[in-house]
């Protein structure tokens, strides 16, 4: 019975250890303003080149991430890595 108090003791002292870790998530798009432009690779196509492939193309070639993106509305979207 003590193992089992000890263990659910530490179990919430690790959650609560997480929950008040100070990470930073953004999910307004900020990151997408700091991609260069530059390293376009190819066009993202539904169903057959999408966000994955982009990311493993990339990082084949050595960039840190890659995302299927467009500069402007009107623009395609295209596969462009970054560091």
């Amino acid at each position: 019975m003590g193992i089992a108090k000890t263990s659910v003791i530490f179990f919430h002292l690790v959650i609560l250890a997480v929950s008040l870790s100070d990470h930073t998530v953004t999910a307004s798009g900020a990151q997408m303003n700091k991609i260069s432009y530059d390293h376009c690779i190819t066009m993202c196509v539904e169903y057959k080149y999408g966000s994955r492939e982009c990311f493993v193309d990339c990082t084949i070639q050595g960039y840190r991430m890659g995302s299927c993106v467009n500069q402007k509305p009107q623009d395609p979207i295209q596969c462009c890595c970054y560091n």
